[in-house]
């Protein structure tokens, strides 16, 4: 063989070598169940992070469809219905936190957190048939009044997380 040829068959055993590798490492990635947060069944240890993985992460995605990434497709919308569907199902498991979290708050708090809770709930499932009409104006109007209700909640319990104390305390030019 030349030295040409034993370059070419080298070469081509090599592209062999890496398209089987990365066709072994596909089939085993197309058998194996990705792992994504915000499952709907997904069993949540604290409040903090059915929070953080559960409802912030479906309401950022909410948002960022919604309010940033415009126009609204039906694709688009879609997505919002689906979002929209697990944010529900996740505000529903907030009273569940109420006794470890909430245990020391008073009656009057309590009571709140299952108002709120349901509320967003509500407002998501709500949010989640506008979407299937594809009704983009109403898509918006409820989206405000979720976040309007995590923030109620929020002002109470995690000011730092609410957007009226952000405002609040932005420096004024």
């Amino acid at each position: 063989m030349t030295e040409n040829t034993r370059r070419r068959t080298d070469l081509v055993k090599a592209v062999i070598a890496v398209v089987l590798l990365f066709a072994g490492a596909g089939a085993q990635m197309r058998t194996r169940r990705p792992k994504t947060p915000a499952q709907h069944g997904k069993e949540f240890s604290s409040l903090p992070e059915l929070m953080r993985e559960g409802l912030h992460e479906q309401f950022t995605a909410l948002s960022f469809t919604v309010w940033h990434d415009s126009p609204l497709t039906d694709q688009k919308l879609d997505a919002v219905a689906k979002h929209a569907d697990k944010l529900r199902e996740f505000a529903r498991r907030i009273p569940t936190f109420k006794s470890s979290y909430f245990g020391e708050r008073s009656e009057e708090d309590r009571t709140m957190v299952d108002a709120k809770a349901e509320a967003v709930a509500g407002l998501a499932q709500l949010l989640a048939g506008a979407a299937q009409t594809r009704d983009a104006k109403t898509v918006d109007k409820l989206l405000t009044q979720i976040e309007a209700t995590c923030n109620a909640c929020h002002a109470r319990f995690r000011r730092e997380l609410s957007t009226q104390y952000v405002e609040q305390t932005q420096p004024k030019n």
